[in-house]
C-alpha cells in the first residue's frame, strides 16, 4: 500500500509557493493548448462549411452530435472519478487501488462502449432524420468514435488524476485536429467534389481520433508511477460502481441539457437548422475555454484539499478561479454579442442568419460562467447525488421547452430552451454548494 501521508505535509504542500507557480505554469499551458484547439476547430469547421455547405455541415454536426450522446453513457462517468480516486490515493500513496481502479475501468467502458456502438448502428434505419443516404453513412462511420472517444475520456482523466495535466490535453487539443486538417486538405483536392461527402470527412475525422488514441495511451503508459505499475491490483468496486453511476447520471442528464438541442434540431428541424445553431454554438464555447481549463486545473486539488478538510484554502481558490474566468468571459462574450455578423459571414452568408441564436447562447453561457464551477465542486467532494438530482430536472425542462419551441422558432428556439435551463440549473447547484460545503462558488461576495 505504500507510506500513508499526514494531512498536515499535504496542507503544506498546496499552500506553498511552489505549488502556487506549478499551478500558475500549468493554468498558462493549459489556456495555450485551448486556444490552439479552439483556433484549429475554428479552421476546420470554416473550411467545412464553405465546402460542404449548410445542409453537408449540418449532416456531419448531427453526426457528431449523436456520438457526443452516446459518448456519455459509453463512458460511464468516468472522469469525475476516475480525477477523484486518483488524485486523493496517490496523496495516500494507495498504489494497488489505483492500478485496480484503472484494469476495472478501462475493462468497463471498453464493454459498454463498442456494445452501444453496435446497437446504436442497428436501430439507426427506423429513426427519424437519417432516413436519407448521406445522414445514415455518416452517422454510422460517426459510430466508431464511440468507444475511441469513452477510452480517451478514461486516459485524460487519469493522466489528470496523476498531475499531468498538460500531457492529457495534448493528443486531442492539439495533434488531433492537426491530423485532422492533414487529411482533409489533401483529400479535397484529390476527390472529386461529389465524393467530398459528409460521410466521407467523417472518415478521416475517425482516421485522425484514432491515431491520437494511440499516442495518447503511450502516454499514460509512460507517466503512471513505477509504483503503480508494480502494486497489486486492489478492488473497492462496491464504491467506485455507484459514485460511476451517480456520476454517469449527472453526466448525462447534463449533456442531454446541453446537447439535445442540436439533436432535436436535426429530428423536428432538420441538419440545415443544425448547421446554422451549431456554428452559433462553436461561437458562444469560446466563452467557456478559461472556465474549461480551470476546471481541469482545479480537479485534483479541489479533491485533495477537501480530503485534508481544508476548506478556507478551497473558498480561496474557487473564489480566485471564478474571478479569473469572469475576466476573460466577459470581454470575450461582449466580443461576439457586438461583432457576431463579421464572425458568422467567415462560414458563409447562409450563416449569418444564426446571429439572435449566437447572442441568445452568449448571454446565457456568460451567466452559467459567473456562478462559477458547481458541478466540479460537488464531484470533487463526493456531493455527486445532489449534483445529480438539479441537473436531471434541468434535463426534462430544457427537452421540454426544445420540444415546444424548435417547431415553431427553430435554432433561435432551441437556443433558448437550452439558454434558460443551464441558468436554472447553475443558480440552484450554486446554493447546494453553500448549503453542503459552505463554499461561495460565484463571482459575488457575501
Amino acid at each position: 500500500m505504500g507510506l500513508q501521508v499526514s494531512k498536515d505535509e499535504v496542507n503544506q504542500k498546496l499552500e506553498s509557493k511552489d505549488f502556487g507557480k506549478k499551478l500558475l505554469r500549468v493554468a498558462f499551458g493549459s489556456t495555450g493548448f485551448r486556444f490552439a484547439n479552439i483556433l484549429l476547430s475554428f479552421v476546420i469547421s470554416a473550411f467545412l462549411t464553405r465546402t460542404l455547405g449548410l445542409e453537408g455541415y449540418g449532416i456531419y454536426a448531427y453526426s457528431i452530435s449523436w456520438v457526443l450522446l452516446l459518448n456519455v453513457v459509453s463512458s460511464l462517468g468516468c472522469r469525475g472519478l476516475i480525477v477523484r480516486e486518483i488524485a486523493a490515493n496517490r496523496t495516500r500513496q494507495q498504489w494497488g487501488l489505483i492500478q485496480g481502479l484503472l484494469r476495472w475501468s478501462n475493462g468497463l467502458i471498453l464493454l459498454t462502449s463498442v456494445s452501444i456502438a453496435i446497437v446504436f448502428a442497428l436501430i439507426t434505419t427506423r429513426m427519424q432524420g437519417v432516413q436519407d443516404v448521406q445522414t445514415l453513412q455518416a452517422l454510422r462511420i460517426a459510430l466508431c468514435l464511440v468507444p475511441l472517444m469513452a477510452l480517451t475520456i478514461l486516459r485524460q482523466s487519469s493522466m489528470q488524476g496523476f498531475g499531468y495535466i498538460l500531457k492529457g490535453q495534448l493528443p486531442e487539443n492539439i495533434l488531433q485536429p492537426l491530423l485532422f486538417i492533414a487529411l482533409l486538405v489533401p483529400s479535397y483536392f484529390l476527390l472529386s467534389q461529389g465524393d467530398f461527402s459528409a460521410a466521407n470527412i467523417m472518415l478521416l475525422k475517425v482516421a485522425s481520433t484514432f491515431i491520437a488514441f494511440i499516442i495518447g495511451a503511450l502516454l499514460l503508459y509512460y507517466i503512471v508511477p513505477k509504483a503503480v505499475k508494480h502494486a497489486e491490483p486492489e478492488y473497492k468496486v462496491g464504491e467506485w460502481l455507484p459514485s460511476m453511476m451517480s456520476m454517469l447520471f449527472i453526466v448525462g442528464t447534463g449533456v442531454i441539457y446541453t446537447r439535445s438541442d442540436t439533436v432535436m434540431l436535426g429530428l423536428l428541424s432538420g441538419p440545415s437548422a443544425v448547421g446554422l445553431y451549431a456554428v452559433s454554438l462553436r461561437g458562444a464555447n469560446f466563452i467557456l475555454i478559461s472556465q474549461q481549463v480551470a476546471a481541469n486545473i482545479l480537479g485534483p486539488h479541489v479533491a485533495s484539499l477537501h480530503a485534508c478538510n481544508n476548506r478556507a484554502r478551497l473558498q480561496e481558490l474557487t473564489t480566485k478561479s471564478t474571478r479569473l474566468v469572469m475576466a476573460y468571459a466577459v470581454p470575450v462574450s461582449l466580443a461576439f454579442i457586438f461583432l457576431g455578423p463579421i464572425f458568422l459571414s467567415v462560414f458563409g452568408e447562409d450563416f449569418q442568419a444564426g446571429y439572435s441564436v449566437l447572442v441568445i447562447l452568449c448571454v446565457s453561457k456568460l451567466i452559467g460562467v459567473a456562478v462559477g464551477p458547481v458541478g466540479l465542486l460537488l464531484t470533487m467532494t463526493h456531493n455527486e447525488r445532489d449534483n445529480a438530482v438539479i441537473v436531471a430536472i434541468g434535463a426534462i425542462v430544457n427537452a421540454a421547452l426544445n420540444y415546444l419551441l424548435i417547431p415553431q422558432y427553430g435554432a433561435e428556439g432551441a437556443a433558448v430552451a437550452t439558454g434558460f435551463s443551464s441558468i436554472a440549473v447553475n443558480i440552484f447547484l450554486a446554493a447546494i454548494v453553500y448549503k453542503r460545503l459552505r463554499i461561495n462558488s460565484t463571482i459575488l461576495s457575501f
